[in-house]
């Protein structure tokens, strides 16, 4: 999600170079960090770093920020769009072809429950999308399918649509496969239960496994629409002493250990084989 800054913390991790050591498999990436905040990786509830850290490689928005230049928009599950006459609509035309993790089709019947699911299940980043004025009340009304291959998106609030395109890039507005959501509810909790620990997007990657505390995996989606992954394995370790992910990306055992304190950043400055990254982060 694009948002401006007040201020900004440095996100350090460390990398170890490819060729360096032969610790961990091939076409696997391993991660040490703490995954211990990890609470829900439903996109209409997770807000925790390791959720959303996980979201865009789990599904796609209709939109995002331009990894290259991220002041720009561009389409991911949407081919092209079209704003309204009236200001307050958008009209998405769906990316032909696009399918789930499950080999579901993306439809605009997706597009429409991932919104109204959002809204009406009140979780916590559900503030975002209430920015449109979206409610669990009126949400439907705003959410039209006009054929098979595109769907309009309306709002209440006297906002242009180059903010709400801003506000359909936050990990909330990702769009979850509608049937396969259904297939797990539970009660009427839109298949929250079962998204807190599963996945069900067209991003490059679904969960495969995920034990809380322990690790998060995830498998690549070969029927990604942006095609598949170089990797076919992400390993999230829950490692929570930063001490022990700086020891483990030494030995090899891990490819990246993030958060990394100053003290373990200075032990390793100029170790052959490891580079080290700092990023402005909103943490």
């Amino acid at each position: 999600m694009k948002k401006k800054l007040t201020s900004l913390a440095v996100l350090s991790f460390l990398v170890a170079s490819a060729g360096a050591y032969a610790g961990t498999p091939a076409k696997t990436l391993v991660v040490a960090q703490s995954i211990a905040d990890a609470v829900s990786f439903d996109p209409a509830e997770g807000f925790e770093l390791t959720t959303v850290q996980s979201f865009n490689s789990l599904y796609q928005r209709l939109v995002e920020s331009n990894p290259a230049k991220q002041t720009e928009l561009q389409g991911a599950l949407a081919a092209s769009w079209q704003f309204g006459t009236d200001g307050t609509s958008i009209t998405f035309m769906i990316k032909p072809g696009a399918v789930f993790a499950s080999g579901n089709p993306v439809r605009p019947e997706d597009v429409i429950f991932s919104m109204s699911r959002a809204v009406k299940l009140k979780k916590g980043p559900a503030f975002i999308l209430s920015e449109l004025g979206w409610t669990a009340e009126n949400v439907d009304s705003f959410l039209k399918k006009v054929d098979n291959k595109s769907v309009t998106l309306s709002w209440p609030l006297k906002v242009g649509p180059g903010f709400a395109l801003s506000i359909l890039t936050a990990p909330i507005a990702s769009i979850v496969d509608q049937k396969e959501v259904q297939g797990h509810e539970v009660t009427g909790d839109f298949g929250n239960a079962w998204l807190k620990t599963h996945s069900a997007g067209s991003g490059s990657f679904f969960i495969k496994t995920f034990q809380p505390n322990e690790a998060l995996v995830l498998e690549a989606n070969p029927k990604a629409p942006a095609g598949a992954p170089l990797l076919s394995t992400v390993i999230l370790k829950n490692v929570a002493d930063p001490v022990t992910r700086r020891l483990l990306v030494e030995q090899g055992d891990a490819d990246i250990a993030r958060d990394l304190g100053s003290d373990q950043i200075n032990a390793l400055q100029g170790k052959a084989g490891l580079k080290i990254l700092s990023i402005p982060s909103a943490a």
